[in-house]
């Protein structure tokens, strides 16, 4: 989805291998995450799997709009900016998500330091900052790791095991990131608001 919101709102163009990666990549995704039917093998997608599908389309363009603004502004205030507007946002819409329930312990205390500080501060700081040096469908391939991760983290604390099928899936995300990376090095220039190629 980020070549394709780029396109349409910045009129850059992925190149092919791009296009290519993002293909096998996308197609690991879908082999590690989405529910199958051992017996049939056809796939269901359920309300929470839209939901989901929305939000990536949001994740796509935001993606898409830090790429074009990290090269404009400093990424200290991009993250700044971000972090506030998230934060306004939260602090507005919480209550119509759930009821309140708030009970001060050590393990809420540390879930709101690493949410907070880790998850949202660093992660958007470092992503304002990367994505100075690299075009966004690059940045969405990196993203793409997430289920990966997600993988390895959970095998490597509780032991938990994955189908052959995800394992797979999780090897075609890492070659379509190792196509996309090993045919060129460093970052693809871009056109930016001012007309100038960076």
């Amino acid at each position: 989805m980020v070549p394709l919101a780029s396109s349409l709102v910045y009129r850059t163009k992925p190149r092919l291998v791009e296009i290519v990666g993002i293909l096998v990549a996308t197609a690991g995704m879908i082999m590690m995450t989405l529910a199958s039917s051992p017996q049939s093998f056809q796939w269901t997608i359920g309300c929470g799997d839209l939901f989901s599908f929305f939000c990536a389309v949001v994740f796509a363009l935001h993606i898409v709009v830090i790429g074009h603004y990290s090269r404009l502004v400093g990424f200290e205030s991009l993250a700044v900016v971000q972090i506030g507007v998230a934060a306004s946002a939260a602090l507005a819409l919480f209550r119509f998500a759930e009821p309140l329930r708030f009970h001060l312990t050590p393990a809420v205390v540390g879930a709101v330091l690493v949410t907070g500080l880790l998850a949202t501060a660093l992660a958007f700081t470092t992503q304002a900052w990367a994505q100075k040096y690299t075009s966004a469908t690059r940045a969405a391939l990196i993203f793409s790791l997430e289920p990966v991760v997600a993988w390895l983290m959970s095998w490597a604390l509780t032991g938990e095991t994955m189908a052959n099928r995800g394992k797979v899936g999780a090897g075609a995300i890492l070659a379509g990131i190792l196509l996309v990376e090993s045919t060129r090095s460093g970052r693809r220039p871009e056109t930016n608001a001012a007309g100038t190629t960076s």
